[in-house]
């Protein structure tokens, strides 16, 4: 990404967790020993997590799309295929959190708000 944001491909995450300092949960740490930097990242550590959780997230986040993936804004503006990749993008945040509740049912709640947003929630 040239965003000036974090990179959020898979090969920076190990250089965030030590320029970060990172404190994982440590049953995923020593689970996933190899790679404890994805312990950061919900969807690997969620199922080391004993106590309850609530997620809070947008289906289509507007500063991941946008600022990392270079989806343009706004909405208006988007080709036939960058609608196809934020469907997709939707979809598979959809299904990531149906996981969890699938999983783990009363010990977690979600709010998967439909929008193209990011910390807007009011």
């Amino acid at each position: 990404t040239q965003s000036g944001l974090a990179d959020f491909r898979e090969a920076a995450w190990p250089s965030h967790y030590e320029l970060w300092g990172s404190f994982v949960d440590e049953d995923c740490k020593r689970h996933l020993s190899a790679t404890p930097w994805a312990c950061s990242l919900a969807n690997y550590s969620w199922p080391y997590v004993t106590s309850k959780m609530f997620f809070t997230q947008s289906e289509s986040d507007e500063v991941v799309l946008g600022a990392h993936d270079w989806v343009p804004v706004p909405p208006s503006s988007w080709t036939a295929p960058v609608t196809a990749y934020v469907q997709d993008w939707s979809r598979n945040m959809t299904s990531a959190l149906d996981a969890v509740i699938a999983r783990r049912g009363d010990d977690v709640g979600v709010f998967a708000a439909a929008c193209f947003i990011h910390t807007g929630f009011t």
